[in-house]
């Protein structure tokens, strides 16, 4: 009887497909790319690779860095004369932090992310890392680990430095790691916030409404930049259905309107959702593969869904058009080991792969032997019958040899009487 085991199913490679590749979109931003975070695909790409100065959009990674040694959000810090002393000399936003006060480090994240202010970054990279040289190391590192191989921070802040630089593509991966955390997506998707320190902060979207009647309705949170060398740039989020999408934009010149970053947004924004569609071609409990096993007392694996697995495609895409198909040998011999790939699922519209899901075994699959006997069992009778026909042979030969050396020694016997 042949038994059915659930196969450790793992998310290991979503391959990036873009729809767009700088379609005319009437932007202001030299560079613009918008990411599915939920399915890894590519939504829009307008030289999105290319080196950019990312500004204060650096303060989404400084408050992604400083988040992951945080322990407790209303932990208060006192504020201290070399946290806010060296600010105004370099033309940076400030949260208006003065020395003395107390904020916790909820309130921090808050000024960092909304007035854009440099000594709450300055203190949150001090407090958690032991010193800003530590925490440039930890923003670094943590970008090699999201592959944002094309980025590089000199500073928590985003003044600029030539060694200071990202890609719109970084950054939108960077933004993705940080909407997952909770406490993140809270302050990042908020529009107002009442520190403990009795300090009032807006975010960029409600500021710009306000100050230029510029509005993204479908942005439901960003971070602005600007630098003179990278003009105006915005890391923000949208979502499409239950995905999590993420747009940035860099080097936008102003019109003299304000709010050109906001304005590329919102225009991306309204594009995907009057073009894009997603679609769930995989639910959780689906049979991906019945995957038959030889040399094992397990006869059979088969693959199953742990989650749904959608897509974005097109709303011209008919549902049942996006297929799903196995990549992979449909039998499998032991010993196999443990996480070694078994095979994959593409999924797929109108010939274009836009995911593939790999599913790797669960646990190491021993040789058996009874199963391996059955197995080659007529293979095995026939050289057992060889074997017993060569032992037959060689002992009716060996009697034979045997016959003719006693009457060879009875000849002798004989002639030496006679």
């Amino acid at each position: 009887m042949k038994k059915l085991m659930t196969v450790l199913l793992t998310l290991i490679l979503i391959i990036p497909v873009s729809f767009v590749h700088g379609e005319d979109l009437q932007l202001h931003s030299q560079f613009a790319y918008a990411y599915d975070g939920t399915s890894g695909q590519v939504l829009y790409d307008k030289a999105g690779n290319e080196k950019m100065f990312p500004a204060s959009m650096t303060k989404v990674m400084t408050v992604y860095t400083a988040l992951e040694k945080i322990k407790n959000l209303d932990e208060k810090i006192t504020v201290v004369n070399s946290d806010v002393d060296q600010w105004w000399a370099k033309g940076a936003s400030i949260a208006n932090l003065e020395v003395g006060m107390t904020p916790t480090y909820r309130d921090l994240l808050y000024g960092a992310l909304y007035p854009s202010g440099a000594d709450a970054c300055y203190i949150l990279a001090t407090r958690t890392y032991g010193s800003e040289e530590a925490f440039i190391k930890g923003m670094n590192d943590n970008a090699k680990k999201l592959g944002m191989d094309h980025t590089h921070f000199t500073n928590v802040v985003g003044l600029h430095d030539e060694n200071h630089y990202s890609t719109c593509h970084d950054m939108a991966l960077g933004l993705a790691a940080a909407y997952k955390l909770p406490a993140f997506k809270e302050v990042f998707n908020g529009r107002r916030y009442h520190a403990t320190v009795n300090l009032w902060y807006f975010s960029v979207l409600t500021k710009i409404e306000n100050k230029y009647h510029v509005s993204a309705p479908l942005i439901l949170g960003a971070k602005s930049g600007y630098t003179s060398q990278a003009q105006h740039c915005l890391a923000s989020a949208m979502a499409l259905g239950d995905h999590d999408v993420f747009i940035v934009t860099g080097h936008a010149q102003s019109d003299g309107t304000g709010g050109v970053a906001v304005q590329d947004a919102n225009t991306i924004s309204q594009y995907l959702n009057n073009t894009k569609k997603v679609v769930t071609p995989v639910h959780q409990g689906d049979v991906v593969k019945k995957v038959s096993v030889c040399n094992a007392k397990l006869t059979s694996k088969t693959l199953i869904a742990k989650e749904d697995v959608s897509v974005v495609v097109d709303k011209s895409i008919a549902d049942k058009d996006v297929k799903v198909s196995w990549d992979g040998p449909d039998s499998i011999s032991a010993p196999y080991a443990k996480n070694k790939v078994i095979g994959k699922q593409v999924i797929s519209a109108n010939g274009q792969k836009l995911k593939e899901i790999t599913y790797k075994n669960d646990k190491d699959i021993k040789i058996a032997i009874k199963s391996t006997v059955e197995e080659h069992r007529i293979p095995i009778i026939v050289l057992a019958f060889i074997m017993a026909l060569i032992l037959m042979i060689h002992h009716r030969n060996k009697k034979i040899r045997r016959r003719k050396a006693r009457r060879k020694r009875q000849r002798q016997k004989q002639a030496k009487r006679s």
